[in-house]
């Protein structure tokens, strides 16, 4: 008997420490951020959370912060703006989401409402915009897919921020792929190592539960963890790429057709559907550029949203001008200049088109492949080129002079080759020729486009933040100096090696620079 109670005894304590493992382990999973290693934690919180203390949330350990700002086409978190304030002051890295309502409104209405609420923290410093969908769902998931992108696209026009989507598992299973090309934050509350993250192949963000527990925050709060480190988080979802409120770079530039016919496409590649076509000669204003096999795609307003044509053989930069941008929440595009011609589309805030003519108080713009669409001036503005307007090109010839100014009667200092980028900084046309101005040998020189370059998506750019910068032959102080680049100046790299980067310089290939005197961007 004894024996047998012994056993029951020992049974019982077994179970016990086995039931506050269980404990311990889902408290260190759901309540609390992990003090070792790489991992960063963060919160998402609305007016529901009440007055939050941000100094003890950042106490806690956590790094980051989703905060909501709006819903639908009216409403405004009361909470917002004192929590946006107080977890940038306690330290937090700090975005908006905005709750999507797709059953009731246009995605453009709600982005736009979105951009009124929290265009002012979509900047150097904060964390990319996030879309919170988790409703829509009557809508079917094609027409869902499509409300989602189209906000997106919105929301990235008028801030020239790439937003962040935020889904569940369920949504994350059945929304179109095309969406897969946004940085996904999931909702999965699962003991699984990893969340389901549907047509994603991977995560950002994942939002483990919705009962989490957080010193400075009375009840539940939902918890997530970044996948990667502090310095990836600040580098990749940080505005500006650090959060120390250096610039950001805008990409929009005027290109014009070249072909006869060129087609437009929902998205960047021969795989998506065809909507419509422009013509020779017509001008329009790109505002993303993107590489899809063999061709570069530029993104432009087309016809009131964002469509795709391929760049590459097609289209020329040309310089910045005869730009407008629409004032009006939404304008009407008429066949001719009058209200008394026919409405033949619309065209929304802040998006941008060339115009090619005048009359009277009336624009003239290519608008949906057409010459002769007119809206009225008064809801429209000028629009001087957007500071810091750079974008990347790449030689496409052989070899490529390169000249003191934007003409072949200025002299030659040297050649550009073949596959190699560089940072355009102005545009201007001479004859039949655009020219690019760029960063080549420590200072700013012109190489002619037409025929010789393409434009391709931005990327792996940094730029000079000392004041000089010497540029050598190999990877370490012990190679000999071929140059110097200064503050401000951006190039495109290709390689590194430990703490150096390896990048183009004055047409070499074999120049290097110290990364801790540069910043990505």
């Amino acid at each position: 008997m004894n024996i047998i109670q012994n056993k029951r005894r020992f049974k019982l304590i077994g179970l016990l420490i086995s039931f506050l493992m269980i404990i311990s382990l889902m408290y260190a999973f759901y309540l609390a951020p992990s003090s070792a290693g790489s991992v960063v934690y963060g919160v998402d919180v609305s007016h529901w959370q009440g007055t939050i203390n941000w100094n003890s949330v950042y106490s806690a350990g956590y790094r980051f912060a989703f905060v909501k700002a709006s819903e639908g086409v009216s409403y405004q978190d009361p909470n917002f703006v004192t929590n946006m304030a107080n977890a940038k002051a306690a330290g937090l890295y700090v975005g908006a989401y905005h709750f999507a309502r797709p059953d009731n409104n246009a995605p453009e209405t709600e982005a736009d409402h979105f951009v009124d609420v929290a265009g002012s923290y979509i900047k150097n410093g904060y964390l990319r915009p996030v879309l919170d969908l988790e409703t829509g769902t009557s809508l079917g998931w094609s027409a869902l897919s499509d409300w989602a992108n189209r906000w997106l696209q919105r929301v990235q026009a008028l801030t020239g921020v790439e937003p962040i989507i935020y889904v569940n598992s369920y949504y994350a299973n059945h929304l179109a792929s095309y969406l897969a090309s946004y940085d996904l934050w999931i909702a999965h509350y699962t003991t699984a190592s990893q969340p389901n993250t549907g047509i994603w192949s991977t995560w950002a963000f994942w939002q483990y539960t919705d009962s989490g527990s957080v010193p400075g925050i009375s009840g539940n709060v939902d918890l997530n963890k970044f996948n990667g480190d502090l310095t990836t988080l600040a580098t990749n979802f940080v505005i500006g790429g650090s959060g120390n409120g250096s610039s950001t770079y805008t990409h929009y530039l005027v290109f014009e057709v070249t072909a006869s016919t060129l087609n437009v496409r929902t998205g960047p590649g021969t795989s998506y559907s065809k909507v419509g076509t422009v013509s020779s000669g017509q001008r329009y204003v790109a505002v993303e550029t993107a590489s899809s096999g063999s061709l570069t795609w530029y993104k432009f307003w087309y016809d009131g949203q964002l469509r795709w044509v391929a760049a590459t053989g097609y289209t020329k930069v040309v310089p910045w001008s005869n730009v407008i941008k629409v004032t009006a929440s939404t304008l009407n595009v008429r066949s001719g200049p009058s209200t008394g011609y026919s409405i033949i589309g619309q065209v929304h805030k802040d998006e941008m088109y060339v115009k090619h003519g005048s009359y009277g108080n009336w624009f003239k713009i290519y608008f949906k492949g057409r010459s002769y669409a007119w809206v009225y001036s008064s809801y429209t503005q000028s629009q001087s080129q957007p500071g810091n307007n750079y974008f990347v090109f790449e030689v496409t010839a052989t070899n490529l002079n390169v000249r003191t100014g934007p003409s072949t009667s200025y002299s030659k200092v040297g050649q550009i080759h073949n596959g190699q980028k560089y940072v355009v900084i102005d545009v201007v046309s001479s004859g039949s020729l655009t020219w690019y101005k760029f960063w080549y040998d420590g200072q700013a020189r012109w190489c002619a486009a037409t025929g010789y370059t393409k434009v391709v998506t931005w990327s792996n750019v940094f730029e000079v933040t000392a004041t000089n910068l010497n540029v050598r032959s190999g990877p370490s102080t012990a190679y000999s100096i071929i140059g110097t680049i200064h503050n401000g100046e951006m190039y495109v790299k290709y390689g590194t090696s430990g703490s150096w980067y390896h990048f183009w310089y004055a047409g070499r290939t074999d120049a290097w620079s110290h990364s801790g005197y540069v910043r990505d961007v």
